[in-house]
């Protein structure tokens, strides 16, 4: 497990691996053994696997790179082969037809690529959050083409006929200031750059990250290559047999160190291949029909758009200023749009979840709509209680813990989300108001409640269904997120939080049966108990239990009444203390604060 290590590192480093098992597989097309155009179908079909996933982007910055890779190699091996006195390039009829094959495929390839991935940074959002400020086409280029410089270097050192004292001063030159160029870019971080002992942004993890990355981009291929050198047998042989033996072991174990390597480069990218090429499947959940999801989003648009008389600028300043003749046709479209979506909630729903980009991209937008109808049904229900219309008020926030319910039914974790933000809503609605209802009325509300409470599909069903949707939506990119989360434990903590919010969403429903038990309980014996044991089952089939706790809600009776919450995640009594509110936030206490 990665603990602790962010998306965009593990990527970062992926990519670099890539990269260097790329480069070196150029080397190999340049300077191998064999026919080259076995060798060019080699670093083809090397390019075109990621062309299968399709992952268009890895494509090009690998091609980008082996075009700066391959060409000067083999530039360089016809002038030491070159003939005194004759042609610099030797190259027949047939290779002229095969590089016309060779051209062709990596024009093909070009072309069936989407303009998007030369213009847009749109697909990168899971990865990046934005792109850099050039287009992507650039960057591929200057990815591909820095690395691939790094990788000529980098053979020159360990293939290269200077003396072996010069070359390895100009990899130590060269290291050093990768070194300084890195130590530069973390000391650009926003912050002070100086703290007591040292430079502030350059400290252990900096300095791995700056290692690492240089080990991978130049060191990693000099070893490889000057393993590989080690392993040519020798121009004559020498005359010792001890000599020869030796000479063999070291042949063998430069041999196994060479592969041992290659493997280390192939492995993770491999991986990643099989990883992008396998995303889980996708199971077809048919929507009923009809859809009271439909109706509800349908009527929350439409409120979200109609204009109460006092701000439409399709009246005159008059009527602005005298609403009395408009206002009651606004009144009756609402409160029929209201009644419209309330019916709605009797219907089966399902919020629809669509496999695409724009999908992602806007799947905000009707939680917006169902938000804005939750605030006209809260507003309608205060203003019932105003009038005096408990039971109406009832109603409707009954109602809008139903819409919580019903609008995260089948959906994705965003849309779980909303619904609990919806259903507190109501559940505070209920709690502002409880202690003005009858003893019947509470004994209702405790009844819907209960019954609401079941209508909720498993969190491991919707988990499952957004970890899905998060494979496929955002195309290899978010496949590959997905499967960096999963292996450094950021998965499993956004599960967690999501396991939270359904907890601190119980705990609420949980203090709220209890408060109206509580009430019930006084007016019958004209104090609270002392115990939550006291409440069941003559007020509840069972004693409020704390869904952060082993047991019941922490309670106890005080002057003014009672204190009643649940002890929150770190299943710790803080003394009623909780992070959202503004006084003492040093607890995480779960409560209907005001």
């Amino acid at each position: 497990m990665l603990h602790g290590v962010d998306v965009f590192t593990v990527a970062a480093v992926l990519l670099l691996i890539l990269l260097g098992a790329t480069g070196l597989l150029g080397v190999w097309v340049a300077l191998g053994r064999g026919h080259w155009f076995i060798r060019t179908l080699g670093l083809a079909a090397w390019l075109g696997m990621w062309l299968l996933v399709p992952a268009h982007e890895i494509a090009a910055i690998l091609f980008f790179e082996s075009l700066v890779v391959v060409p000067p190699l083999l530039l360089a091996r016809q002038l030491r082969a070159r003939v005194p006195g004759g042609p610099l390039v030797q190259f027949g009829l047939r290779d002229l037809l095969l590089l016309v094959v060779v051209v062709a495929v990596v024009a093909a390839a070009g072309t069936a690529a989407p303009r998007s991935v030369w213009t847009s940074w749109e697909v990168f959002k899971p990865m990046l959050g934005v792109g850099p400020e050039m287009p992507p086409w650039l960057f591929f280029a200057i990815v591909g083409t820095v690395h691939g410089l790094f990788v000529l270097l980098g053979t020159w050192i360990a293939l290269g006929r200077a003396r072996l004292a010069v070359r390895l001063w100009n990899l130590c030159m060269t290291l050093l200031g990768l070194s300084l160029l890195f130590v530069a870019g973390e000391l650009s971080t926003p912050g002070p750059a100086i703290k007591p002992g040292g430079l502030r942004n350059v400290g252990p993890e900096a300095w791995f990250r700056i290692a690492l990355t240089v080990f991978l981009v130049l060191v990693l291929p000099v070893v490889v290559l000057g393993a590989i050198r080690l392993t040519r047998k020798p121009p004559t042989d020498h005359p010792s047999e001890r000599r020869s033996t030796w000479q063999r072991v070291h042949r063998w174990t430069a041999g196994v160190l060479a592969c041992a390597l290659m493997a280390g480069l192939l492995a993770p990218s491999l991986t990643v291949f099989y990883v992008l090429m396998t995303p889980p499947p996708i199971t077809e959940e048919p929507l009923p029909v009809p859809n009271g999801y439909d109706t509800l989003l349908r009527v929350g648009t439409v409120l979200e758009d109609l204009t109460a008389p006092e701000e439409d600028p399709s009246l005159t300043p008059e009527q602005r200023a005298e609403p009395s003749a408009a206002y009651p046709a606004f009144r009756r479209q609402r409160d029929a749009l209201v009644a419209e979506a309330r019916a709605a909630l009797d219907m089966p729903c399902r919020a629809p979840v669509m496999y695409d980009l724009d999908y992602a991209s806007n799947i905000v937008t009707p939680m917006i709509a169902l938000r804005g109808l939750m605030r006209i049904m809260v507003s309608e229900a205060s203003l019932a209680t105003a009038n005096g219309d408990d039971a109406a008020a009832v109603d409707l926030l009954v109602d809008v813990v139903r819409l919580g319910r019903k609008s995260a039914q089948g959906g994705v974790s965003t849309h779980r989300l909303v619904g609990f933000a919806i259903e507190g809503a109501g559940l505070y609605g209920l709690h502002d108001i409880h202690e003005s209802l009858s003893g019947a009325a509470r004994r209702d509300v405790r009844r819907r409640l209960l019954d609401v409470r079941k209508d909720i599909e498993p969190l491991d069903a919707c988990w499952d269904r957004d970890t899905v949707w998060r494979n496929h939506v955002h195309g290899w990119q978010g496949r590959l997120v997905c499967a960096i989360q999963e292996t450094n434990g950021e998965d499993t903590a956004i599960k967690a939080y999501h396991e939270d919010a359904e907890k601190r969403m119980d705990a609420q429903c949980q203090i709220l049966l209890a408060e109206l038990a509580l009430a019930d309980y006084r007016d019958e014996h004209g104090a609270y108990p002392e115990t939550l044991d006291a409440l069941a089952p003559a007020y509840l089939d069972e004693t409020p239990r704390d869904p952060y706790g082993a047991g019941p809600l922490v309670y106890r009776t005080t002057d003014k009444g009672y204190e009643l919450y649940s002890v929150g995640q770190n299943g710790l009594d803080d003394g009623r203390k909780s992070v959202f509110t503004n006084i003492d936030p040093t607890g995480d206490d779960v409560w209907f604060w005001e």
